[in-house]
């Protein structure tokens, strides 16, 4: 992934504008988001001043891999020596207190205002997935024991309002990992059948994008998790602590199949449903009630609106069609990107106006209690003009 000094130049405004000399940021999707590199672990960490070069640090053992994926034209990249077989380090001290100085006083920030993630409380997967983990007050302590005479700022608002907009190499990137995603779509369509579980369901269409993403389009690696709920779980499927089990799918039932897919880094969010069977009438009845929806908040979606227009205009439509709150029970969505889940929130509560490059999912549903759910989710990009849906797989059954 090549930064473009358009982006540096955008990110470096800001940075000055809010009163920082420099940030340092060790959550693996800013390093990502500042710098194109979606790190192994969590030993990295980026070095961006409000004037020059920005740097990526890496272990010295990962070097080969972020200069063989990152874009040096526009930013550095620097090293540190981590692993050792004779003594005991930690990542902290030996990216602080061994490698930070030298950087920060080759920028002359010394003495600045350092920006850090200090009330950061979410971040995303790095490649190693089974490891996530993020600064707290270990790092934050080393940093001002190791710069006394420096001021330290908290920068988390400022870079996650910076990340809610996309440049077209990103947004290229997240297209990609729709692309991967739905294939693990067809696979499951395919596949589900009486009988199997939603498990089973789930590993078909998760095997897909790892074993088939992997690789297309030069795609590093591709991840898929998804949450398969069938019959009447569907009605449920909106909660928080949605996850496929073992319960066997019947003839006719309803599939809601929720997908969040990562490739390279970059995040994609959608949700479509498949049936062991035929249809109902009714969930036929209501899918076309529920696009319907959908699109109406769509249309709304232009630069200069709140972001709350696209959930009230979801929700007033459903409640006109008999489908109000009882049945509609969650905002209808959230930016995407970076992560999973990221901002800004679609709730009608949520003022931040829409800006050309944000990247949103809109995620309407209904969900009748002992029958079945509805819900269908799309990724939209905001232009000059209105939101374009980037996320075109079919809805049918």
């Amino acid at each position: 992934m090549r930064i473009s000094q358009e982006k540096i130049d955008r990110i470096q405004k800001t940075v000055m504008d809010e009163g920082f000399d420099v940030l340092f940021t060790r959550l693996t999707v800013n390093a990502l988001f500042l710098t194109g590199y979606w790190a192994g672990n969590d030993a990295v960490a980026v070095i961006f001043p409000s004037k020059g070069r920005p740097v990526l640090l890496v272990a010295e053992t990962e070097y080969d891999n972020a200069a063989g994926e990152v874009d040096q034209t526009n930013l550095d990249i620097e090293t540190y020596s981590f692993e050792s077989l004779d003594e005991l380090r930690g990542i902290t001290n030996s990216m602080v207190v061994s490698a930070l100085p030298g950087i920060l006083k080759r920028m002359g920030v010394l003495k600045g205002v350092i920006g850090i993630e200090q009330s950061a409380e979410d971040g995303a997967l790095p490649r190693l997935m089974g490891d996530f983990k993020y600064p707290s007050v270990p790092t934050w302590n080393t940093l001002k024991d190791t710069f006394p005479n420096a001021k330290f700022k908290d920068a988390t608002s400022l870079i996650n309002r910076l990340r809610m907009i996309k440049t077209s190499e990103e947004i290229d990137a997240i297209k990609k990992t729709i692309t991967i995603a739905c294939m693990g779509f067809d696979a499951a369509r395919k596949a589900v059948k009486t009988g199997m579980t939603e498990a089973e369901l789930s590993a078909v269409l998760e095997a897909e994008i790892l074993g088939q993403g992997t690789g297309k389009n030069n795609v590093g690696y591709s991840r898929g998790f998804s949450s398969i709920y069938a019959g009447s779980r569907s009605a449920t499927q909106w909660t928080h602590w949605a996850c496929s089990t073992g319960r066997i799918i019947q003839e006719n039932e309803m599939v809601i199949m929720e997908l969040g897919s990562v490739s390279d880094g970059y995040w994609c969010d959608l949700t479509r449903h498949a049936c062991a069977g035929k249809p109902s009438k009714k969930a036929r009845e209501i899918m076309q009630i529920v696009l319907e929806a959908q699109h109406r908040g769509i249309a709304v979606a232009k630069p200069g609106v709140p972001v709350g227009e696209i959930d009230r205009t979801c929700h007033d439509y459903l409640a006109q069609k008999g489908y109000d709150r009882e049945y509609f029970r969650h905002p209808c969505g959230h930016g995407v990107g970076f992560t999973y889940h990221e901002g800004p929130p679609v709730h009608q509560a949520c003022n931040i106006l829409l800006e050309q490059g944000m990247l949103l999912c809109v995620e309407p549903g209904v969900y009748l209690p002992g029958e079945f759910g509805i819900r269908t989710e799309d990724m939209i990009l905001i232009k000059e003009g209105g939101a374009e849906v980037i996320s075109d797989y079919p809805h049918a059954f």
